[in-house]
């Protein structure tokens, strides 16, 4: 079975094991599971473009696809590592429900980035975002999010817009291959509807109100949807925009609105006072920043905007876990009510520090 395949299939298979014969210490399975995909990625050809083929779907790595698999497979290896003491106090059950969805969860973000058809993309993108409302709504019984109507009812439709945008796609290209519709031109009206989709997804403005149901839940799916699913939104961009189709219009303009959408976050960043929800607003304002990069239609930008997505996705993922060890020993999130003596907690502030300088660009992080 070729490596590809195999790191598709592992994260699947380990949440049938956890399910059935693996059920103690379910968080430890989820890790050594994420741990052998990474092994299989780095046995992958890391030039050209290599295909692959399961029951007729294919799929490819090429360097952007690639780039996106080892990060998401790394930043998952930390969180299980990390959950392994944060869901110590928790339930064999939540353990077990908190390590099956999160493999279903890295299974779909591989799936995605590994995906030459445009359909399984879709499907493998939406098994993502299922997997992540399990995990907000199934811990400690979260009724806030399985009531909030206004939160399906948006996913569902940012589902519709975005199925919609791969149909008119496949209409014009004739191809379901994202290797046999490169150079096609697109209407720029198509690429509009599919950026509408994007900006649901990784709830970007004017669709904020998405986070106040996300920054709920505990700091390992918070770290999921801010390191890993609002991430998609800059793969699907480059992936489909950049290096597949050409569009037959200008639509950097659009660069504007999600710069806008950077601004916003970032001042909304700096009211909150919820330590969550401040890093949460900040992620959504980075990636905005990076989207206004891609949508330049600059290769220097483009390359640069990468750079920044690793450097963006590593730190943010500390500084996430950082604000759960600060949320268990202080048992709050306002930063108010917070006071970290660096002394006391030498390598949380530590770690809180060389993230933060990470993401400003402060050499040598």
């Amino acid at each position: 079975m070729d490596n590809i395949i195999l790191i598709l299939v592992l994260p699947f298979l380990g949440a049938f094991c956890v399910k059935t014969f693996l059920k103690k210490k379910p968080i430890v399975v989820g890790t050594l599971f994420t741990f052998l995909q990474l092994i299989f990625l780095l046995f992958i050809p890391k030039t050209g473009v290599s295909v692959y083929s399961l029951y007729g779907i294919k799929f490819s790595c090429d360097f952007l696809s690639y780039i996106f698999a080892i990060i998401s497979v790394l930043i998952g290896i930390f969180i299980f590592l990390y959950s392994i003491d944060y869901f110590s106090d928790e339930s064999e059950k939540s353990q077990n429900n908190f390590s099956f969805w999160s493999l279903i969860f890295i299974g779909g973000m591989t799936g995605v980035v590994f995906s030459d058809n445009l359909f399984s993309l879709f499907l493998f993108w939406e098994l993502a975002e299922f997997c992540l409302y399990k995990l907000i709504s199934f811990y400690k019984g979260n009724e806030n999010l399985t009531k909030n109507r206004i939160f399906i009812i948006t996913k569902i439709c940012s589902a519709v817009i975005m199925l919609f945008a791969f149909v008119l796609i496949y209409m014009n290209t004739n191809s379901q291959s994202l290797l046999e519709m490169k150079g096609n031109l697109l209407s720029p009206y198509i690429f509009y509807l599919f950026f509408v989709g994007i900006m649901i997804k990784s709830a970007t403005f004017p669709f904020l109100y998405l986070l106040s149901s996300i920054t709920t839940a505990p700091i390992p799916v918070i770290s999921f949807f801010n390191t890993m699913l609002v991430n998609l939104s800059l793969y699907g961009v480059a992936k489909l925009f950049i290096e597949t189709l050409f569009i037959s219009g200008n639509v950097s303009w659009i660069g504007y609105i999600v710069l806008f959408s950077s601004i916003i976050c970032g001042i909304i960043s700096f009211l909150e006072t919820d330590i969550k929800k401040i890093l949460t607003y900040s992620t959504i304002s980075q990636i905005n920043f990076i989207l206004c990069g891609i949508l330049s239609f600059n290769d220097i930008v483009f390359k640069g905007a990468i750079v920044f997505y690793i450097a963006s996705v590593i730190g943010k993922g500390c500084l996430f876990m950082c604000a759960g060890i600060l949320e268990k020993m202080f048992k709050t999130n306002d930063i108010t009510k917070i006071s970290v003596n660096a002394r006391k907690m030498p390598f949380t502030f530590t770690a809180f520090l060389f993230s933060s300088l990470s993401i400003i660009g402060i050499p040598p992080f």
